[in-house]
């Protein structure tokens, strides 16, 4: 993407061009770096703390909205959602349409992003299941 995420202060992350200069305001909480055209942002919303996702632009192409999250790999990003006592990890697209709903991962303790292979949708008992195909080198 050409840009670098830069910290200045504790609070205050952005990011610059190659040039060191400042291209995208320092406005987040913490920022990672640019894959697939999405930056994984953390903001301060209603005095919590949510993920979201910028594109080169600066324009938050996915809201804050995320307890947690991971960059994109192969087009997608696990996402975790919170609603009352219980938490649980789906997948969105790009865009930030839903395309592996949470409860679908209930199970899953550890979601991290799909570089380690692709992800695989089957059925088992009338369920939809998701795995990670390992990739072979």
């Amino acid at each position: 993407e050409g840009l670098a995420a830069v910290a200045l202060s504790w609070l205050q992350s952005g990011y610059v061009d190659s040039m060191g200069k400042i291209v995208i305001p320092a406005q987040f909480y913490r920022t990672a770096s640019f894959r697939e055209h999405r930056a994984l942002v953390q903001l301060d919303v209603e005095d919590d703390f949510r993920f979201g996702y910028v594109d080169p632009s600066g324009k938050m192409v996915v809201p804050a909205q995320y307890f947690d999250a991971h960059s994109f790999s192969e087009g997608l990003a696990a996402v975790k959602i919170c609603t009352g006592k219980h938490s649980n990890w789906g997948f969105i697209d790009l865009g930030g349409t839903m395309v592996i709903p949470p409860r679908a991962l209930a199970a899953v303790v550890d979601v991290g992003d799909v570089s380690d292979g692709p992800l695989h949708q089957h059925k088992r008992r009338g369920r939809n299941r998701y795995r990670i195909q390992p990739r072979t080198f």
